[in-house]
């Protein structure tokens, strides 16, 4: 029988109580990020019929944000909270932005058809607003690779990954300050069970990995960091071999496959 030694496939952090945010668990070993610095992340509260569930989005459009979509799959989401424009998770901040999306409709989440959840792969979906974000210094959207620069990423390449996950699977809440890491490409380091076409295996050698509560967050090409320039490629699907915290490497969805990178495209045409 084929095993997959997948350690946290999860529907994002899981809260437990009104204490969840705890301002030492964070990404592993990620620095602050300061305001404004990546003003495409989004805060994404999932409340479905049995729990809540937290995961990490981008803004690539006025009025899109895209997520993973093993955080919000299936039919008992109930109601969704998006924060814009903020690192912290607690206290208000100027210029952040808040939607609550309270009534679900069809059109309101949108999972790639070909989601496959075992495998993870095309782990990504849309939820769409029902009005327009308003743009500002710390809210802006993440440019998309095109067909004519898909920016690949190859192994030895470095990538940014920012989210207000877990320090550690013994950790008991979200952090309540963004942070970010850098990892190092390597398509080996997921073993052969995954598509490497459309799954970007990305390590760090100091532990520095997403945890629970940053799938869904981004991935953007080293050589793009600057604000206005920072270009997508790939979105927090999963953690595997020993969790938190160690050099096992992470799943991230690669936004440049075709059939991920036209499907999004489709999406953003739609009305």
């Amino acid at each position: 029988m084929l095993k997959l030694f997948v350690f946290i496939i999860s529907l994002g952090f899981v809260f437990g109580d009104t204490n969840d945010f705890d301002n030492q668990s964070r990404i592993i070993s990620g620095t602050l990020a300061q305001a404004g610095q990546y003003p495409w992340m989004v805060a994404i509260t999932v409340t479905r019929s049995q729990r809540t569930v937290f995961c990490g989005g981008s803004l690539i459009s006025e009025n899109r944000v895209l997520t993973a979509a093993h955080c919000v799959d299936g039919n008992e989401v109930r109601r969704l909270s998006l924060n814009f424009g903020g690192v912290r998770l607690g206290p208000n901040e100027d210029n952040r932005q808040t939607v609550l999306i309270t009534e679900i409709r069809n059109t309101t989440i949108t999972v790639h058809e070909q989601y496959n959840p075992i495998y993870m792969e095309h782990d990504i979906a849309i939820i769409r607003l029902t009005n327009n974000i308003v743009f500002n210094d710390r809210i802006q959207r993440i440019q998309l690779p095109t067909t004519a620069n898909p920016i690949t990423v190859s192994d030895g390449q470095l990538v940014r990954v920012s989210g207000w996950g877990m320090e550690s699977t013994a950790a008991n809440g979200l952090s309540d300050r963004l942070r970010w890491a850098d990892l190092t490409v390597n398509s080996t380091s997921c073993g052969t069970h995954f598509d490497r076409d459309i799954i970007i295996c990305a390590y760090s050698i100091n532990g520095n990995n997403i945890c629970d509560g940053d799938f869904g967050s981004p991935i953007v090409n080293y050589n793009s960091l600057n604000v206005g320039s920072s270009v997508l490629v790939g979105v927090a699907s999963f953690l595997l071999g020993d969790g938190c915290g160690t050099t096992s490497p992470a799943g991230f969805t690669r936004i440049s496959d075709t059939s991920i990178l036209s499907w999004i495209n489709e999406q953003l045409r739609l009305p």
